[in-house]
Formats: structure tokens, C-alpha cells, sequence
């Protein structure tokens, strides 16, 4: 029947609690609460009675206005102690502001009047969150008194906090920060024009820091040493396969030459004909080598150039001086590895000596072959050669015809990775091949 008891069984926490006459006692006491738990299972409470008579308020001597009251309270707004006298306390309370809604925020200053009428400035702060509350009670005039010793209370940290700030600002500056700028600065200036900035020797520098400036110092100079030696050998390297492509180049047109040399000599139409062939060939193969030799980047080949170059050469092979006989060349600029414009110029040769051999002049019309290379929207090339059909300007053997030209085209076209076709279509001849070139590396693209 504990009036203790009946709260801590409604609100099973740990609290403290004041009453007039304890139940042992008979004294005034502070009744402090633990709850006791075992295994989980609450198994009670133990109940510690401290008397009111036994709590001395000591106070510290300083200098300035002291609270006329000091009031502690539970969470409840239940009156634990009073400096002055805890049976009166409730005269001295601000009549409109409830001890109990003072449990909750942080610490705060505010005026009030007594029950009697009396206006009075009240300070409130928790001593122990949840449990524990103080509030005191001061005249008004206080705040006044106190205000220019509170300014000064509150400006002189301020003003060391401030001081101290700047020495550390100071004192960080002149130990990092200026070092850790310079060699930011140095970095930047290295990545931008591999520029090396002559290192600085400090005598205030720090030993960690003096230690990352000469490494780096050391790592630009090595990348500088390395890079300068790797272009050298690039350079080497790509002035010595560009020699082997002019070597090449010269073996050809000399083979192209010896053959050139051996038709004149022939007699037989049959010979001429399989060596001249043979010779358009060898020159294609050439025009390759010296496209590569002129070429900047090795590893590229301008197909447009290419196609023009075997243009020219055919015609100059194949036509007669005087001749009538038109040469349209249109053809986009596509770049190519050398083992696709190897295949791509050898089909070229043999598309154009078959669209020669068999050309045709129209009815009221020159004859013409074109020549065209267009790249599309979704990344594949064509390739056709058309000539004009109609009266035969040559008038070739066809007991010599081998076949050997059309299975070369085959084979050119399946090296491509191309689809092809041929045939007569509205009164011309068209070889169309179709391929998909292949996808440059980053580092070609950026050559």
C-alpha cells in the first residue's frame, strides 16, 4: 500500500522521489528508485532513502549575485529539495509555468511572477536528464547587475578562440599549407607542359613534406627520361617500317618494270595478256607500299587515297593516248587498317581491269566507268565499280579468259568479311561489295 510502490508499479522506471515521513524512517526524505532485473524479467526495485536533514548545500564563494532559492524536481514536477525550505517552495514557483513542463529542452532563462505577485527571474537546467531538474530563483535586478561581467564572461573566450585560430591558422599556413600549394602548382604545371619546376629547400619545410616534394621531384624526371626515351624508339621504329615499305615499293615496280620489259618482247597474244594482268597486280601491291611509306601513321590507310591512286594507275595502263573514255571517281575518306586495304586495293585492281576489258560505248554516248566508295549511316562501306555497256571497244580473245580474275575477286572479298555481287543492271555492268571496316583503338584514333 506504498504510495512508492503504486507509482513505480504504473511506471516500472528508475525515478526519484521525495516525501515527508518515510515509511522506515518517519523522516523527510529522497527516495531514489532502481528497478531490479533478472534474466530479463523484472524482479522488483531497491529503494535507497536519503534524509532531507543529511544533504548540506555548499556553496562556492564567488564574487557577484547568488539565487535567492535553488529547487530541484523530478520528472514528475514533484519538489525534491529547496535551499530554503521545501515546504514553501511552491510560493516561490512562477504561478504560470508548471514545474513539469520544464523537463524537456535544453537549459533556459526566463521572468515570472510569484503566487503573491512578485515578479522574479527564474533559471532552469537538467542536472540529470529524465530524472533530475534544478531551477533558481533570482531578483530581477540581477540580470542587470550581471550583464556587463556576463559580457565580458562570454567576449573573453570568444576573443581567445578567435586568437587562437589565427595562430593556428598562421602556424598551418606557413608549415603546409604555402609548401602543399607550391607543390600543387608544380604538379599542375608538369601534367599540363611536362614542365619540371626547380625544387625549393625551405628551411622550415616539414621533414614529411620536404619527402613528397623530392619524390616527386625524382618521378617527373624518371616519366621525363622514360617518355623521351619510348618516343626515340617509336621514332626508330617508325622510321624503320617505313624503309621496309619503300624497299618494297622499289622491289615491286622493278618486278612491274622486268615484266613490262618481257610483254614488249612476247609474241604471243596469250602471254601478253596473262603478263599484263600479272604487271596491274604488282603495281597494285606497290600502290600499297607507297601509300604506306607517304602515310604519317602507319597503322592507317586512307582508302580514298588508295582508290584514287590505282585509278590513275589503271588508266594510265590500260587506256590509250586520245582516248574518249570517261573516269569518274567518287569516294568518301575511310580510314583502314593495312590488312583490310591490302584485300580492298587488290579487288580494286582486278574490278577495274575487268570493267576496261570488257567496256562498252552506249548507243549516242562516250563510254565511262565509275568508280565510287560511300560510307553509311551504319557504318559499312560499299564499293562498286560500273562501266557503260553496248559496242565492244576491245575486242578481246575469249579462248584466253581463265577465270582466274573472278575467283581473285572471291578471295579478296572473303579476306573483307564483305558481301558481294555483280552483274548487268539497267543497261551497265556493277560489282558492288559491301563491308564493315574495323573498329580503331582509342590510341589510333588519338594518332
Amino acid at each position: 500500500d506504498s504510495p512508492v510502490f503504486q507509482r513505480y508499479i504504473q511506471n516500472p522506471v528508475a525515478k526519484v522521489d521525495a516525501t515527508t515521513e518515510g515509511r522506515v524512517s518517519g523522516q523527510s526524505v529522497i527516495i531514489i528508485i532502481e528497478p531490479v532485473v533478472i534474466g530479463g524479467t523484472p524482479a522488483g526495485y531497491i529503494a535507497l532513502s536519503v534524509p532531507h536533514s543529511a544533504i548540506l548545500f555548499t556553496e562556492r564563494r564567488i564574487d557577484g549575485p547568488r539565487p535567492l532559492d535553488t529547487i530541484t524536481y523530478n520528472a514528475s514536477g514533484d519538489i525534491l529539495t529547496s535551499k530554503i525550505g521545501r515546504d514553501t517552495a511552491a510560493t516561490r514557483l512562477p504561478v504560470d509555468v508548471g514545474l513539469q513542463s520544464l523537463t524537456t529542452g535544453a537549459a533556459q532563462v526566463f521572468r515570472g511572477e510569484t503566487p503573491g505577485g512578485r515578479e522574479r527571474l527564474y533559471t532552469y537546467a537538467p542536472l540529470y536528464p529524465g530524472s533530475i531538474y534544478a531551477l533558481s530563483i533570482w531578483l530581477p535586478a540581477t540580470a542587470e547587475a550581471s550583464d556587463v561581467s556576463a559580457r565580458v564572461a562570454v567576449l573573453f573566450p570568444a576573443l581567445m578562440w578567435l586568437a587562437s585560430l589565427s595562430v593556428a591558422y598562421f602556424a598551418v599556413h606557413r608549415l603546409v599549407v604555402r609548401h602543399i600549394a607550391d607543390l600543387r602548382q608544380n604538379i599542375r604545371a608538369f601534367a599540363a607542359t611536362r614542365r619540371i619546376m626547380a625544387p625549393q629547400h625551405d628551411s622550415d619545410i616539414p621533414l614529411e613534406l620536404r619527402e613528397v616534394t623530392e619524390a616527386f621531384q625524382l618521378m617527373t624526371e624518371r616519366i621525363v627520361r622514360d617518355e623521351a626515351e619510348q618516343e626515340d624508339s617509336l621514332h626508330e621504329k617508325g622510321v624503320l617500317l617505313k624503309e621496309v615499305h619503300h624497299r618494297v615499293k622499289n622491289n615491286l615496280q622493278l618486278i612491274a618494270s622486268i615484266t613490262n620489259m618481257q610483254v614488249r618482247k612476247s609474241r604471243n597474244p596469250e602471254t601478253k595478256f596473262m603478263l599484263r594482268r600479272l604487271q596491274d597486280r604488282v603495281l597494285g601491291l606497290a600502290t600499297i607500299h607507297r601509300t604506306l611509306y607517304q602515310a604519317s601513321v602507319l597503322s592507317r590507310v586512307r582508302a580514298d587515297t588508295l582508290i584514287t591512286e590505282l585509278a590513275d594507275q589503271m588508266a594510265i595502263s590500260t587506256l590509250t593516248p586520245g582516248s574518249d573514255i570517261r573516269r569518274d571517281v567518287d569516294i568518301d575518306p575511310v580510314n583502314l587498317y593495312p590488312d583490310q586495304a591490302v584485300p580492298l586495293s587488290l579487288l580494286v585492281t582486278e574490278a577495274l581491269t575487268n570493267a576496261m576489258k570488257y567496256l562498252g560505248r552506249p548507243a549516242g554516248g562516250e563510254p565511262w566507268v565509275r568508280i565510287s566508295l560511300k560510307s553509311a549511316d551504319d557504318g559499312r562501306v560499299t564499293l562498286r565499280v560500273v562501266n557503260s555497256m553496248g559496242e565492244p571497244l576491245n575486242t578481246p580473245d575469249l579462248g584466253l579468259a581463265t577465270g582466274l580474275g573472278t575467283q581473285l575477286i572471291n578471295a579478296f572479298v572473303m579476306q573483307l568479311g564483305a558481301t558481294a555481287s555483280s552483274g548487268e543492271v539497267d543497261g551497265v555492268y556493277v560489282v558492288e561489295v559491301s563491308f564493315t571496316p574495323s573498329n580503331f583503338t582509342p590510341e589510333d584514333v588519338a594518332a
